[in-house]
């Protein structure tokens, strides 16, 4: 249901299993505790809107919302920040280190 909803930053190839670009044209762990994807240019929302840096932070914000109450929020914890570094770029800042961080955000983080 989830893949027929939106789209991820990032997607697992499913015949390779390797983590592959989607919304994301790249992504770099800069530190253990710092990722920065850089995101497709020309993406928009159902309604027009455009897909850029910006519609990050409200997304994760509302994954991870106890008002929410999202079943998966608890994938998300270490992610401390979201900070726009350009219209098509993204840096993660986390609590802790997470090397698993692309896998989630392949699985769930659109």
């Amino acid at each position: 249901i989830h893949s027929n909803i939106g789209d991820c930053l990032v997607w697992r190839d499913r015949e390779t299993a390797e983590i592959v670009p989607w919304l994301a044209e790249s992504w770099e762990n800069v530190d253990a505790t710092t990722w920065t994807f850089k995101l497709r240019e020309g993406i928009t929302f159902h309604n027009g809107e455009p897909f850029d840096a910006n519609a990050i932070a409200p997304t994760l914000a509302h994954i991870t919302s106890e008002k929410t109450a999202s079943s998966i929020a608890g994938n998300f914890a270490p992610i401390a920040d979201v900070q726009v570094i350009d219209p098509l770029t993204v840096r993660l800042v986390l609590s802790q280190p997470a090397p698993w961080l692309p896998a989630q955000v392949a699985a769930w983080f659109t």
